[in-house]
């Protein structure tokens, strides 16, 4: 950091009375704001809604990394595109305070997209690993795509979307 910000950053610091460290003042997270029910849910809905967007790229990435043989070059870049979007759902999801009522569906919507990461970086890594071995090779034989917890994650969109008490 530049000497002249770093000394302005000190005045201010010491001309509110605190004596905090530098880092500390620079790299302090903010709360997340405060949001209403009704936006904590549209919140959460609207990233339920861009993973099960995401399915069906990751179930295609998921296929493909299954398959034998030799894997085609666009999946590794596809996939990581793929993982890297349920990488940022998730740091957004972590971004939404919710209050009780929410905070089980928000549990839920992360395991699931979790899993989707988990899954598709698990499938990356047998396909595209340096020296298959044969037990590697069975596992990958076995990658049929997402499986049951894609539905999970389509289960949770459609129930955020419905109106609360209905």
């Amino acid at each position: 950091m530049r000497g002249w910000l770093r000394q302005i950053l000190r005045e201010r610091i010491a001309g509110e009375g605190r004596r905090e460290d530098l880092a500390t003042v620079l790299y302090r997270r903010r709360p997340p704001p405060v949001l209403s029910p009704a936006r904590q849910r549209a919140a959460l809905a609207d990233i339920a809604r861009r993973g099960v967007e995401l399915q069906l790229d990751a179930d295609r990435v998921v296929v493909v990394c299954g398959q034998p043989g030799p894997v085609a070059g666009w999946i590794g870049r596809d996939g990581a595109e793929v993982l890297l979007a349920y990488y940022r759902l998730r740091e957004e999801l972590a971004a939404v305070a919710v209050d009780a009522p929410l905070a089980e569906v928000r549990d839920r919507l992360d395991r699931q997209l979790y899993f989707h990461l988990w899954m598709l970086r698990e499938a990356l890594q047998f396909a595209l690993g340096a020296a298959p071995t044969e037990r590697c090779e069975e596992v990958r034989a076995r990658l049929t795509g997402l499986g049951r917890t894609a539905d999970e994650l389509r289960a949770i969109r459609v129930e955020l979307a419905a109106e609360p008490g209905a």
